[in-house]
């Protein structure tokens, strides 16, 4: 399991102002940590996405699609006034199973 994961480069900054760059972004840092546990977004069962804009799901829906492919996990998604980091746009949680 992996909860209040945001889009942060490598020195803890948030990426730039772009939803799809930061949804790369936060799957990239997502993908790295599965694979270091032999595990890939196939493993996924469930997904809790926190935006700040629903307005902006279409930007974030399109590049979120393009990493699970045929995997289809549960998922919640909500949008929060305010995430723990000034500045997110968006914050994700998950579980899979190894």
């Amino acid at each position: 399991m992996l909860t209040g994961q945001v889009a942060l480069d490598h020195d803890g900054k948030i990426v730039n102002n772009n939803m799809g760059a930061r949804t790369r972004q936060l799957f990239e840092i997502i993908f790295a940590l599965l694979a270091d546990r032999c595990a890939t977004f196939a493993d996924f069962v469930n997904i809790h996405t926190y935006l700040s804009d629903l307005s902006r799901l279409p930007e974030h829906a399109a590049v979120r699609l393009s990493y699970f492919g045929e995997s289809r996990p549960t998922s919640m998604m909500v949008e929060v006034s305010r995430l723990f980091k000034p500045g997110a746009l968006l914050e994700i949680g998950i579980a899979a199973v190894i």
